[in-house]
């Protein structure tokens, strides 16, 4: 569902490079752009009110799994230092992996701090996207980093740690910003939009585009479709010069 993938398939000599590829710019389902589009201030307003959130506060989220891998252990630290500004709070969406007792101790820290909301699990993504004004995602490894696609089809910027599958969803400094596992570098990429509402705004609209010429969702299905149905073909003749 990627190249970054597909190279780390390669190379660690899972399979040949002639029975592996990847279609189009990657992903399995495309992104939904009306599902995932830009809202405008009374939406947000709206679903800032329903969470709590004060409609004029900065807003950074993070979507995905509460576990090491999404790189919870390093939340607390990163949240901290963001809510330490009265007008910044963080949204930290996601189911939590019961078996990480390290990632139970970084829940607990962030319980304790104001202004950080522990939202658990929705099926309603496109609000947070909707709430928020960048979408964090601190991870070690993604398939494809599919949230950091539909918030960056939902208009607003991106940070994200450099992973395999991450590298793929976004373009450093266009539409977001790629940083190492680094508590300071991360928390200077979240402010230079949360600071700066014009660039926010390029380089969302920039991320939009991305998604919409590379990853829209009927264009993937299409793609798909003829892959299976070419591989389908493939299959038939070489079953005709075997009998």
């Amino acid at each position: 569902v990627s190249e970054s993938l597909r190279t780390v398939v390669l190379d660690l000599g899972l399979v040949s490079p002639e029975r592996i590829c990847v279609l189009g710019s990657g992903s399995a389902n495309g992104i939904d752009l009306d599902r995932f589009r830009p809202t405008g201030p009374e939406r947000k307003k709206g679903v800032r009110d329903a969470l709590g959130v004060p409609s004029d506060a900065r807003v950074v989220a993070q979507v995905g799994r509460l576990c090491a891998d999404k790189g919870l252990f390093l939340i607390p630290e990163v949240a901290s230092r963001l809510t330490q500004e009265s007008d910044v709070h963080f949204l930290l969406v996601g189911g939590v992996d019961q078996s990480d007792e390290q990632s139970l101790a970084s829940l607990d820290a962030l319980r304790a701090m104001p202004r950080v909301h522990l939202l658990g699990h929705t099926d309603s993504i496109e609000d947070i996207y909707s709430a928020a004004d960048v979408l964090l995602l601190l991870t070690r490894r993604e398939g494809l980093g599919n949230v950091l696609l539909e918030a960056s089809a939902s208009g607003i910027p991106v940070v994200a740690t450099t992973a395999t599958g991450t590298v793929d969803a976004v373009i450093d400094g266009v539409t977001g910003s790629l940083v190492p596992f680094e508590v300071g570098t991360v928390v200077d990429a979240v402010h230079s939009y949360i600071d700066e509402p014009a660039r926010a705004r390029t380089v969302g609209l920039a991320g939009r585009e991305f998604v919409e010429d590379r990853f829209e969702q009927r264009a993937v299905w299409h793609r798909w479709i003829g892959f299976v149905d070419g591989s389908a073909l493939g299959r038939r003749r070489d079953a005709r010069a075997h009998r």
